[in-house]
C-alpha cells in the first residue's frame, strides 16, 4: 500500500502548533470555502508520512 500523506481536522491550531513544538507551517486559507490548513514538517517530528492539518468544513 502507498500513501501520499494523511489529513486531520483539528479544531484549533494554537492548540495544535503548540503540541507540535513548532513543526506546524504557517495557517493558510484552503482551497475548500471556509477552511484553514497547514502542514506538518513531519522530518522534525520523526514521521514519514506527510501529513496536513485541517479546520472543520
Amino acid at each position: 500500500v502507498r500513501t501520499f500523506g494523511l489529513a486531520v481536522v483539528v479544531l484549533d491550531f494554537d492548540v495544535a502548533r503548540r503540541a507540535m513544538a513548532g513543526a506546524l507551517s504557517d495557517v493558510r486559507d484552503a482551497v475548500q470555502p471556509g477552511r484553514q490548513v497547514a502542514t506538518v514538517r513531519g522530518r522534525e517530528l520523526g514521521l514519514s508520512t506527510p501529513l496536513l492539518l485541517i479546520s472543520p468544513g
